[in-house]
């Protein structure tokens, strides 16, 4: 693993960014409330526009014959399909 992967700022914020997630999923997305879709979407965002700028290997993600963060671009897609499925 690459130490700035394993610095202690980059595990925070995707241990507190996850924790958001699952209190919005839990109780207000439930409610239909639409600021919590609002939040959860730009939860989303920011980590989906973090992690393509700080890992090179995302911008092989596209080409079947190198390997980059497919299991990241997975889990954006389940979270683009869940956002519009709360909906």
């Amino acid at each position: 693993m690459l130490a700035a992967y394993a610095s202690p700022w980059p595990i925070a914020q995707a241990c507190a960014l996850a924790a958001a997630g699952i209190k919005l999923a839990s109780f207000p997305i439930r409610r239909g409330e639409r600021w919590a879709l609002g939040t959860s979407f730009a939860m989303w965002t920011m980590l989906f526009l973090t992690r393509p700028y700080t890992d090179p290997r995302c911008l092989v993600v596209l080409d079947p014959h190198q390997h980059g963060c497919h299991t990241f671009m997975i889990a954006v897609l389940l979270g683009i399909v869940g956002l519009v499925l709360a909906r």
